[in-house]
């Protein structure tokens, strides 16, 4: 988050800068959570994250067009998942919940 954002905001600017395309989000989060920090260059050594649904009529490909330099080294790939890939996956993802999240916001949302 930037200084005096909301998460709500922060979600807004990301979801562009991640994706170079801008989109309805819940005004709420569907999921929060607090964690350790645990790596070397940290100024803090407690995070705290929330989880919006951002909304879209069409697959399209993500834009590298605003991402940070470390971005453009450390995302080496991006792909549409569904809830039954990520179940079946042995990629690293978070949280390990978002198969659920993901089935529970179709179930609440019915056509999102």
């Amino acid at each position: 988050m930037d200084p005096g954002e909301s998460h709500l905001d922060a979600a807004h600017r990301e979801l562009f800068e991640e994706t170079g395309r801008k989109f309805p989000i819940s005004p709420e989060p569907i999921w929060r959570y607090e964690f350790d920090v645990s790596w070397d260059r940290a100024s803090h050594n407690r995070g705290y994250a929330e989880y919006f649904v951002a909304y879209s009529d069409d697959e399209f490909e993500p834009v590298s067009d605003f991402w940070t330099p470390e971005e453009h080294i450390d995302v080496t790939v991006s792909k549409w998942w569904s809830a039954e890939d990520l179940v079946s996956t042995s990629d690293p993802f978070e949280p390990l919940s978002l198969p659920d999240l993901f089935r529970r916001v179709l179930v609440e949302r019915p056509g999102v």
